[in-house]
């Protein structure tokens, strides 16, 4: 019964993953309404939709480097740590692993081995927003926005912190980070000689061209993808517990 229970929950996993595709590239080339419906679409109603440098989007939109958005970003450095994971409230430097669309990774660190290197500055706080500055060609570039993270744990020197101004949702912008048109601009902006490892920097990043619906329709985004995302969490727990159960 318990191999069935998880069987089925993985499924629905699944399922509500690739919804949430299709919703996304829904709002992203489309957007939603103040009822929550969905705008008609451009072959049926091409005057809502104006051209812009990423594809035609609703008139109501903006498109605009990102630096427009940005207040500040805060850099970690090099640290001398140890290749292990940090106890209790001891501090630790991220890994890169700990960037992850699908939530943030407090197991993915290192203890920080002589103390003169831990600054307060550099902590890593519940709502922040990351990302990857140096990682393998898929994975760098990679966003999360912190929830439920541990104490005492610090940016590393290939992570940042993107600090933003009233222009842009927090997770609004966190939701566009992953999209196809953003990606696209990381792999075309990654640096480096190795084909293992590539770089983005600060200042390609600032130029990075994003979508600006209003302010109230990127909340109305953000809801709907929160939504589903406390779904999927919900089903990842249930599923959790039908293993530790078995």
């Amino acid at each position: 019964i318990l191999d069935k229970s998880i069987e089925q929950t993985e499924i629905s996993i699944k399922k509500y993953k690739l919804i949430k595709e299709g919703m996304m590239q829904d709002f992203f080339t489309r957007g939603v309404l103040p009822d929550g419906s969905l705008r008609a679409s451009r072959e049926e109603v091409p005057e809502l939709y104006h051209e812009t440098p990423l594809g035609w989007v609703p008139k109501e939109w903006n498109t605009d480097a990102f630096k427009s958005a940005i207040k500040s970003i805060d850099a970690g450095g090099r640290k001398k740590f140890r290749s292990t994971v940090p106890w209790f409230d001891q501090w630790g430097v991220i890994k890169e692993s700990a960037i992850n669309p699908e939530g943030f990774k407090n197991e993915e660190a290192k203890v920080i081995i002589d103390t003169q290197y831990i600054n307060k500055e550099y902590e890593i706080l519940n709502d922040d927003l990351l990302i990857s500055r140096a990682n393998p060609p898929t994975l760098v570039g990679l966003v999360s926005l912190v929830e439920n993270v541990r104490k005492n744990l610090m940016l590393s020197d290939k992570s940042l912190r993107i600090n933003l101004n009233d222009s842009l949702d927090k997770h609004f912008c966190f939701y566009q980070l992953t999209q196809p048109h953003v990606r696209k601009q990381i792999e075309l902006n990654a640096t480096g000689t190795s084909g293992s490892m590539k770089n983005i920097s600060q200042h390609a990043i600032r130029n990075f061209q994003l979508m600006f619906p209003t302010p109230s329709e990127q909340i109305l985004i953000k809801d709907k993808l929160k939504a589903i995302d406390v779904y999927i969490n919900n089903l990842k727990i249930q599923k959790k517990k039908y293993e530790m159960k078995k």
